[in-house]
């Protein structure tokens, strides 16, 4: 019972407690990937994987132009489309049908198609799909659109011990790590994307950053 569990929480903390919706998520994300990393292309679109959700914003200039929130979930798709590994054939046909489908019906972010060069992911899928492309355990390394293709078809075929043993694995992940690069791929492809990098900061900066803000009117 979500509004009882919240009312109890107020009750107990200090301070006022509140669930973010998803388009609230993908802009204190992007705040916190605007406010800490450095380098930053002139515009690129920032992708949060997360278990049930993906967060998408446009930075440009500077600025967010837009935000949204797509139920493109790795923990989700794993347990609804890839219990068992190597999965089927018509296991993978459903799931990226699926994506695909969800990316093409968003209005928002529609306009954006084909005009960005580069996405930056935030949070533990991105981090590990870098890490594997390198073969390197925290890796942050570039890579680009066909390496994580690349990382997509190899893990496809693997069972949830092979992914586990691969260079650059992160531990307790072996069994979502197809369906975060799916999702992964087929955003990239969507958008017209060639290159991708993650990044360390995500949500938690994201609300750090508006707080210092609040602290400081």
């Amino acid at each position: 019972d979500g509004p009882s569990f919240i009312a109890e929480l107020n009750a107990i903390c200090s301070w006022p407690v509140r669930i973010l919706s998803g388009e609230e998520e993908a802009r204190l994300i992007a705040r916190g990937i605007i406010a800490n990393e450095k380098d930053l292309p002139a515009s690129a679109l920032f992708i949060d994987i997360g278990g049930g959700s993906t967060e998408f914003s446009v930075y440009a200039d500077g600025k967010i132009l837009a935000f949204d929130s797509l139920p493109l979930g790795a923990i989700r798709y794993s347990n609804e489309f890839l219990g068992d590994a190597p999965p089927s054939d018509k296991s993978i046909e459903a799931l990226t049908q699926v994506i695909e489908e969800t990316l093409k019906q968003n209005e928002t972010l529609r306009p954006f198609s084909a005009t960005l060069k580069t996405a930056i992911g935030t949070s533990g899928t991105a981090r590990a799909v870098t890490a594997l492309v390198a073969g390197e355990k925290e890796s942050l390394q570039p890579c680009t659109a066909e390496d994580v293709q690349q990382l997509r078809n190899r893990l496809r075929g693997l069972t949830f011990t092979q992914i586990d043993e691969l260079p650059g694995m992160q531990r307790k992940r072996s069994d979502i790590m197809l369906a975060g690069a799916m999702i992964l791929d087929l955003c990239l492809s969507h958008f017209g994307i060639q290159d991708f990098r993650a990044c360390r900061f995500s949500l938690r900066h994201g609300l750090l950053a508006e707080a210092i803000d609040s602290a400081s009117r």
